[in-house]
Formats: structure tokens, C-alpha cells, sequence
């Protein structure tokens, strides 16, 4: 468990993680905790663990009407109010549009922990403690809400009031005169946001439902307001359960979009609890390669990976599973659900999940690609990836590794084998195999086909029309992965042996002859170089690299940072429009600063954020002595970018440039130097001094 302070405890099996009354009660400290229970549909209920709403997403009953998507809000909260002992306390907290925390139940939060999957509250009020938990029935879009009293002297007088909704879970609502139909019906209240929606089902087993309409308006979304999105939301009060508890004895609301749902609530925990025991068992049978078994975390590793296998049937399997690839707001993706297959299914000992989420996907593939995401709205996949496919094969290569399947394999050779056939005749986006060099060229305009698939409107933020590096990885490996397939499965394995060495061989000729680099696009004045060379550079740049890294004796060398991890210039070849916009990590302001026939491109590690932090904040800035000058094709990118993280003034001793002083600090050097002009440096200048050298380097 944890304690109050979130450090991990190694006792308390029940209770991986703990959060005691310091944080709970610790406003800012709660908000930014957030609890998550899923029903195995693409559905799933979420807040913070002081109860205030803070994102559009946050609810008790948020519905995959269409699994895994179609994802609306129903229910979005329950405000609990107790009476005990000639007190009212309220347990539930909002924020209001002017910033009001009305009521404060979190500081009555004594715990919050997680057993197992199932988050559960502790509150104390004088000397009664209540007990609170939430889960979710897996395969129904149905939220169990128990409250259970642990000690009291005298009974309780329990009201819970219920908020619902009916919105797409990425918008927000605003009411206006909006009436929804609350009907009170056996075992607790119906309500029809309007005709031909989904009907929303409030039930309890003990406690008697009282209809409402009042709809409470207003409510602050702070995650929403940081985000620079609509922050405020409406939601109706549509009734009020109460009922009256002694110590020992429990009441149970029930929200669902089955009428049914009272029906089987009874056993409710029970089945919960019996499938995570079975999700355990899975994961013990896993075997001896797997360490630590019995360690509490890694168990809770174990249930957080069932929450993102979902539900996607697929036609002529109702019953297909997929990935979903992460929560509050995304759906199943091709790309990611590849990757994580191998540790979601067969590090858990669930290959048969594993083979459900293969074949499924297996039936999806058209022209050779495999679906890069599904829209919440209709019902036709979006193909625009180039990997999500060459991923397929490093999971079945997975399966096949952990289980032996070779019939499956078999099964699908047809797929794999259109999958490579599409690669090498060409598909959509000009994706197609280059016969020249057997490397992967793939990208049109505005479009974004890689795992860096921002896109605003209609401006691909990182466009990667080429030969991305690991494409042509990715890419060598299905080639390999089918000659092991093709052992297994019987058929001819020399077309793709052949294949992969001639991507192989030809993927070294990229290699920049000088720094062990690689070419990031054919440029107007490159040539490739003949095969010969480019395998005889690769040998010396790796003796090279490898003596460059050996430690010394006295210490080890830092890595050499090449020019390629600060800003470059782009490349000489035609010049992409998107590089005129506004780029990453790149100050506000430089943009009017490029040349007009330049831009910026940024890789892996550009200049440090907290340094250009370092640099607004401070109100001592490094100086640069000397008139101000017309821009210089002088000045050395490497020595730029290594005086910003020194925060010392701008090293210039190895340019020709005069009037600079490179050496010392800055203070001294501007006692020596009182008739020099200091001027601040801003994060301009960095911008037209790193143009400046790559210009030069050009």
C-alpha cells in the first residue's frame, strides 16, 4: 500500500495503494489524482479522489453505446449528504464558474485506497465511518456506487442526490431549457434525455427514489480551462435516494442503460471480485520466467492491463476484442494495440486474447494497410498509417514465439503475404517499396502517417514524406518475421530472405561518411554513395564511436552531442510550407524572424526548454557586449547552444566576428568593458544566431 505521504508499502495485499487523510483532505493535493474503473467495453467511470469534477471526461456512468466507442456521458456524479447525530454533512465537492469549493466534502476523506481495481473512500464524520466503493459490471455500461457504515452509535439518515447528462464525452453541455423525462419506476427512477435516446436506469436495492428536475449550471472545469477549451458544464439533478443505515449494513445505487441491471446487483461484488481473482491466476500460471510474482505492484500491473483490452466486434466475430489505446479520451488504434499486445495479453498468460485481437485486426486489412484509428462517429476505419501493418508482424511474431501456434500463422499467411505484396506494388499515400534500394518511401501532402501524427486543420506539424528511419526498421523485420513464418507455414521463404538483404545492404549507404550520422532526406546536392564505401564507413565508424565511448581513467566521456541534436536549418531541397508556420519548442516571436526562404526543423533534443526558461525569468540576463550588429555567417551553433545551458555569455572565440567577448563572467567582463553596449539577449537572437551558423555550415 501507500501511505499518506504516496510512498509504496510492501504489506496489504487488498490495498496497493493508499492515500491517506493528509492528501485527501489536501485540495490541489486530491485534484491532481485521478481513479479509473472500466467495463471491458471502451466504457468507464472517473474522477479525482476529492470528488470534484475537473474534466469533461470525469463521470460515474460514461457509456460505450457503440463498443469501444460512442462513448457519452450519462451519470455524472453523486452528491452524498448524511445526518447523524443533529449534524448534516455533505461528502460530495464541486467547483462553481466563480471559483466556490461548495461543499468541501474531501476533508472528511479519512483514506482513499485501491483494492485491487475497485477504488474505495473512508469517511469519518465525528465518530461514524462510511465506506464507499465503485466498479463497473464487466460487459454492461453499468456502475455499482456502495456505501457501507463501519461504525456509528446511532443510525445515519443517508441522501444521495444523482446528476445526470447525455452528451458526446468530448463536448460539454449547456442546458438552456433542455427537459429531460424522469419517470419513477420500481426500484428507482428512468430518464429519457429525449426521444430516441438511450434511456438512463437509477436504481438502488434499499434506498427510495424521489424524482427531481433542477439542473445545476456552471460548473468549473479546471482541466478544461488549462487546456484553452470549454470549461463550464451543466448537469441535472434528476432525483434523491435515501434511506437510513446502522453499523454493518450497506445500500447500493446502480446506474445503467439496462432496465435489468437491479436484478443481478446483489452479486454484483462477488462477480467482480471472482474475475479479478481469475485474472490473477492467469497471470501466476504465466510461469517461472516471470519474477517476483507474488509482489503487490506487479498484481496491480496486472489489472490495469485488463482495463485496456475491449471489446470490438468485428464482422463474423461479435464476440472481437481490441486495445484501447489509452484513457479518458482515446479509442482502439491499429499502431498501438500492436505494440502493446505482447505486454497487455501474453505477459499476463491471456494468449487467447492475443489471437482474438490478431484475428480481428487480420480482418480489416484492405490494400495492404492495417486501420490507424476508428472516428466515435461512423463506422468506416481511417487507414493513414504506414507502420500500424509492419506492427502486425512484430505481434504475431510475438504470438507465435509464446505459443507455438503454427496453424494460426497458417491461417493468416494470405493476410501477410498481401500485406507485403501491397508494400512492393505501392498503396495509399504513396506508400510503396523503392526497387532502387528496397527501403520504404511513404507520405503526400497533408498527410501524416508515423507515430508523430500531430496534425491542426490542414498543417501536418511534423511532416516525414520519405524513408522514416524506423519504417525501414520495422520494415526488415516483417521481412524476416515472414521467412521464419514461411518455415513454419511450408511456403517459399527466397523472396523475402532476398528482400531484406537488399534493404539491409542498401540502408548503410544513408550513413553520413564523416560523423557516423544518418542523411535525414535525399538533398539536391547528395549523391548515394556505392555500396562498397558506405559498408567499409560503417566499420570504421563503429570502431570509432566505440573507442570515442570507452572510459577512461579518470572519467568517463560524456557522449559527443552532434550539431543534429540542437536546431537545424531545413534541408536545401524544395522548401515544405508547413516550416513557415510556428514550429515546437521554438519562441513565439521567431517566426518573423526566418529568412524567408528558411525554416526550422527540430530533432530529438532541441534547445533546453528550462534553459529558455532560465533566460525569460531571470532578471540578470547573459549579455552580449558589442554594437548591435547585422546578422553574422560566423557564429558556431554548438557553441550557442552549450553558452544557453551555461547561462553565461554567448562564446564567440572561435568565430571571426568582432567585438565579441566569448571568456569570463559576465559581471567582470562588463567592468572591464563600460563603454560596451550591453544588450539582453532574448530568445530572438537565439533563434538568428543558430540560423547564422548553420548558414555558414552550409
Amino acid at each position: 500500500m501507500m501511505t499518506a505521504k504516496g510512498r509504496l508499502s510492501r504489506d496489504a495485499e487488498a490495498a496497493v495503494v493508499s492515500i491517506g487523510h493528509e492528501r485527501c483532505a489536501d485540495l490541489g493535493a486530491s485534484l491532481k489524482r485521478e481513479w479509473l474503473v472500466t467495463n471491458g467495453l471502451g466504457g468507464y467511470a472517473s474522477g479525482t479522489i476529492g470528488g470534484v469534477l475537473t474534466r469533461r471526461y470525469h463521470g460515474l456512468l460514461i457509456a460505450a453505446l457503440r463498443p469501444p466507442l460512442g462513448r457519452t456521458v450519462l451519470v455524472s456524479k453523486a452528491d452524498e449528504r448524511i445526518a447523524y447525530d443533529g449534524r448534516a454533512y455533505a461528502l460530495s465537492a464541486n467547483r462553481w464558474h466563480d471559483g466556490t469549493i461548495e461543499p468541501r466534502g474531501f476533508v472528511y476523506i479519512n483514506a482513499f485506497r485501491l483494492e485491487r481495481s475497485i477504488p474505495v473512500w473512508t469517511y469519518q464524520i465525528a465518530d461514524a465511518v462510511i465506506e464507499k466503493r465503485v466498479w463497473m459490471e464487466h460487459g454492461a455500461n453499468t456502475t455499482y456506487v456502495q456505501y457501507r457504515v463501519l461504525r456509528c452509535r446511532m443510525p445515519l439518515d443517508v441522501t444521495v442526490g444523482v446528476a445526470v447528462n447525455y452528451r458526446d464525452f468530448h463536448c460539454t453541455t449547456r442546458a438552456g431549457d433542455w427537459h429531460m423525462l424522469v419517470t419513477p419506476i420500481d426500484g428507482g427512477l428512468r430518464v429519457e434525455p429525449y426521444e430516441g435516446a438511450a434511456a438512463i436506469y437509477l436504481f438502488s436495492d434499499l434506498a427510495l427514489a424521489q424524482a427531481e428536475h433542477t439542473w445545476q449550471r456552471d460548473c468549473e472545469l479546471t482541466a478544461e480551462a488549462e487546456r484553452g477549451l470549454d470549461h463550464h458544464e451543466d448537469f441535472l439533478h434528476a432525483g434523491d435516494f435515501t434511506c437510513s443505515l446502522g453499523e454493518g449494513e450497506t445500500v447500493m445505487l446502480v446506474f445503467s442503460t439496462e432496465g435489468e441491471a437491479l436484478v443481478d446487483a446483489e452479486n454484483a461484488l462477488d462477480r467482480h471480485r471472482a474475475r479479478e481473482r481469475s485474472i490473477l491466476d492467469w497471470w501466476r500460471l504465466s510461469g517461472p520466467a516471470q519474477t517476483n510474482q507474488d509482489a503487490p505492484w506487479l498484481r496491480q500491473l496486472a489489472f490495469a492491463a485488463d482495463q485496456f483490452i475491449v471489446a470490438r466486434p468485428v464482422p463474423g466475430d461479435p464476440s472481437g476484442r481490441s486495445i484501447i489505446a489509452g484513457y479518458p479520451w482515446f479509442g482502439d488504434w491499429g499502431r498501438d494495440a500492436m505494440i502493446a499486445l505482447a505486454g497487455l495479453t501474453l505477459t499476463t498468460n491471456r494468449p487467447h486474447l492475443a489471437r482474438n485481437i490478431l484475428h480481428g485486426f487480420a480482418g480489416l486489412v484492405d490494400r495492404g494497410m492495417l486501420p490507424n484509428c476508428f472516428p466515435e462517429r461512423g463506422d468506416e476505419p481511417r487507414y493513414n498509417t504506414v507502420d500500424a501493418a509492419l506492427w502486425f508482424f512484430e505481434a504475431l511474431l510475438a504470438y507465435f514465439e509464446a505459443t507455438g501456434d503454427a496453424a494460426f500463422v497458417k491461417e493468416l499467411w494470405p493476410v501477410l503475404t498481401s500485406i507485403i505484396d501491397a508494400y512492393v506494388t505501392g498503396t495509399r499515400y504513396g506508400i510503396r517499396v523503392d526497387p532502387r534500394d528496397g527501403l520504404v518511401h511513404a507520405g503526400e501532402e497533408g498527410t501524416q502517417l508515423t507515430w508523430m501524427d500531430a496534425k491542426v486543420g490542414d498543417w501536418v506539424v511534423t511532416p516525414r514524406a520519405g524513408k522514416p528511419i524506423e519504417i525501414s526498421a520495422l520494415w526488415y523485420n516483417a521481412l524476416h518475421a515472414m521467412v521464419r513464418f514461411a518455415a513454419v507455414t511450408g511456403n517459399d521463404a527466397g523472396r523475402y530472405a532476398a528482400l531484406a538483404e537488399t534493404t539491409r545492404a542498401h540502408f548503410f549507404a544513408f550513413l553520413e561518411r564523416e560523423r557516423g550520422l544518418l542523411f535525414r532526406r535525399s538533398r539536391r546536392t547528395w549523391r548515394q554513395r556505392p555500396l562498397a564505401a558506405a559498408q567499409s564507413d560503417r566499420r570504421r565508424l563503429v570502431a570509432r564511436v566505440a573507442a570515442r565511448r570507452r572510459p577512461t581513467p579518470r572519467r568517463r566521456r560524456r557522449l559527443q552531442q552532434h550539431a543534429v541534436d540542437a536546431v537545424r536549418p531545413a534541408h536545401l531541397g524544395p522548401r515544405i510550407a508547413g516550416l513557415r508556420r510556428t514550429v515546437r519548442r521554438r519562441a513565439i516571436r521567431a517566426r518573423s524572424r526566418l529568412p524567408s526562404r528558411d525554416g526550422l526543423a527540430v530533432v530529438d533534443r532541441s534547445l533546453r526548454r528550462s534553459a529558455l526558461a532560465r533566460l525569460r525569468r531571470q532578471a540578470t540576463r547573459p549579455l552580449l557586449f558589442g554594437p548591435a550588429r547585422a546578422p553574422h555567417h560566423g557564429a558556431r551553433l554548438g557553441d550557442v547552444r552549450r553558452d544557453i545551458r551555461r547561462r553565461s555569455a554567448v562564446r564567440a572565440q572561435r568565430n571571426d566576428r568582432p567585438g565579441v567577448v566569448g571568456r569570463g563572467n559576465p559581471a567582470r567582463v562588463a567592468r572591464d568593458h563600460r563603454s560596451a553596449i550591453a544588450l539582453p539577449i532574448t530568445l530572438d537572437h537565439v533563434v538568428d544566431l543558430a540560423l547564422e551558423g548553420d548558414d555558414a555550415g552550409r
